[in-house]
């Protein structure tokens, strides 16, 4: 099986809004290391600073010679790192050696943490050295573990540039530069399923753990602020998962959508989701709840989004009221109820105008049907 590698390079003008000292409440601790932290920002952005003179632990001494970095807690040992300067592209890939920095001090910079070679430092921000106080910011992702180090190995930028429309569906395959994947500790858990939509999708197996090892992510833009029917697309293939979790991140929150991918195959229809033009994410990962021995296929395809049709019930709420009774322009209602409770009118017999079917003997002094139903021929002037 033909391996997939994880994540592109973001785009090198990537706008970025600075968070000071103190804005990271807590990280997401390892659960083996709860000194580390361990999650990846969904913006893929962090505090670069540079370390040498010691042994690292994946082995290797920190010397400044080379292009080594943290974490592999994140990541894992040897996983190569494309490390970007987004504010002027410039790029260089390194090799994960080590582990940390500790929890506290991605506490005091207020954002996650890459810890690098001198190097590092110099061709991306032309400094000697790099501090969590100087604040620079750089983007990095995954690469092939076969990469170049040095800025010669940086891949060509991919872009997500898809926005989700606010008509129509919008879909985002798992080949689209939206979609990024990863793993924190396996370097091989990717495989391809050789069919879904497109005929393309990826497939890792599920783990029992506290904490997910791989994942896959769908970013998401869009054009206008609305409620949205978020739906996956599932291929056939055997040995799904049932525990399969989506996880929502729209408007300000956080909302789990759990799936079973072996009772499903095409499109699945997660539910609808409030999103603002600040976007959102989607995000799968490979902790379903089995044993990593039972082979169970975690598989990332196709998302689709649509704006949500509201329900007679939503629509109920939000109609205009009618009002109960039309009013004159001089303010007279002209409700039936303004009309005196008997009406004067001519003899029908023999005259043409009133033949509304009734007997000029009949007591109800010639009202046609309709007129004695409730109806009225009466023509008055529409509301103002």
């Amino acid at each position: 099986m033909a391996m997939r590698w994880k994540t592109t390079l973001a785009a090198a003008a990537l706008a970025v809004s600075l968070l000071r000292p103190g804005d990271l409440a807590a990280c997401d601790r390892c659960a083996d290391f709860d000194f580390l932290c361990c999650d990846i920002p969904a913006d893929n952005l962090y505090v670069l600073t540079s370390f040498s003179g010691e042994g690292m632990a994946c082995g290797g001494t920190a010397d400044g010679t080379w292009y080594y970095s943290t974490s592999w807690v994140r990541w894992y040992c040897d996983a190569r790192l494309a490390v970007t300067n987004p504010d002027t592209g410039e790029c260089v890939v390194v090799q994960v050696a080590d582990a940390g920095p500790a929890d506290w001090v991605e506490e005091n910079a207020g954002m996650p943490i890459i810890d690098a070679s001198p190097l590092v430092c110099g061709d991306l921000f032309d400094s000697g050295s790099c501090g969590w106080s100087d604040m620079f910011i750089v983007h990095a992702v995954q690469v092939p573990d076969d990469t170049p180090l040095g800025p010669g190995g940086c891949p060509a930028a991919r872009v997500c540039e898809t926005v989700v429309a606010a008509s129509g569906e919008t879909i985002i395959d798992d080949t689209d530069a939206c979609f990024t994947k990863g793993c924190r500790e396996s370097s091989g858990a990717w495989w391809d399923v050789g069919a879904g939509y497109g005929g393309d999708a990826v497939f890792t197996y599920g783990i029992d753990a506290a904490e997910g090892d791989c994942w896959g992510r769908w970013e998401l833009k869009f054009e206008a602020a609305g409620n949205y029917d978020v739906s996956v697309h599932v291929p056939d293939t055997a040995d799904k998962t049932q525990g399969a979790s989506y996880e929502i991140t729209h408007a300000g929150a956080t909302d789990a959508a759990p799936l079973d991918q072996s009772s499903t195959s095409g499109w699945a229809v997660l539910g609808p989701f409030a999103f603002d033009t600040a976007g959102g994410q989607i995000q799968l990962t490979d902790r379903t709840g089995e044993a990593v021995s039972l082979r169970k296929k975690v598989v990332f395809d196709a998302v689709r989004l649509a704006p949500a049709v509201p329900t007679p019930d939503e629509t109920a709420e939000t109609a205009e009221p009618v009002p109960d009774e039309a009013e004159l322009p001089d303010g007279t209602d002209a409700g039936p109820e303004t009309l005196p409770e008997t009406a004067d009118v001519p003899d029908a017999a023999g005259d043409a105008r009133y033949d509304g079917g009734s007997d000029p003997g009949d007591d109800d002094g010639g009202l046609s049907d309709n007129a004695l139903e409730g109806g009225c021929a009466c023509s008055f002037p529409p509301p103002p």
